[in-house]
């Protein structure tokens, strides 16, 4: 004998067909006024209840864009020296060229260097960007 199969999964209720559907007819289950009772339902993503939106209190950058980005390659005082003594290099002016043949990687706006460290072989810097405490390092 063939039994029926017992229904694991109920259909839902199919709304708004007419009130003999079971969940039909004037409101269809949606409430009597509102939001989610009307069209669409559901408010926009960038809704948030009345206050003023994120995306209005950003304020607009027509036209104007950024400036230039000035990246330079960083470079520790400390482990420039390091790198002289290891070479045997005993340098009177730090140059960019200089620092390429260390193996020091270039950038599009030069090199800058940094840090405060005692120094016994005092050396100039040409045409690269330094800081404060390598000025006094170095007494540039």
């Amino acid at each position: 004998m063939i039994r029926k199969l017992i229904k694991l999964v109920k259909k839902p209720k199919r709304r708004g067909q007419g009130y003999g559907s079971g969940k039909g007819g004037h409101t269809v289950g949606r409430g009597q006024k509102g939001q989610r009772s009307r069209g669409k339902g559901k408010p926009g993503i960038l809704h948030e209840g009345g206050r003023i939106p994120v995306h209005r209190k950003i304020p607009k950058n027509k036209g104007r864009g950024f400036g230039p980005v000035t990246s330079y390659t960083s470079v520790n005082l400390k482990n420039l020296i390091h790198d002289f003594d290891k070479s045997g290099i005993t340098p009177k002016i730090v140059t960019p060229k200089l620092l390429e043949k260390l193996g020091y990687k270039p950038s599009r706006n030069g090199y800058r260097i940094f840090g405060k460290v005692t120094v016994k072989n005092k050396f100039k810097l040409v045409g690269v960007k330094y800081t404060k405490g390598v000025k006094d390092s170095l007494g540039l």
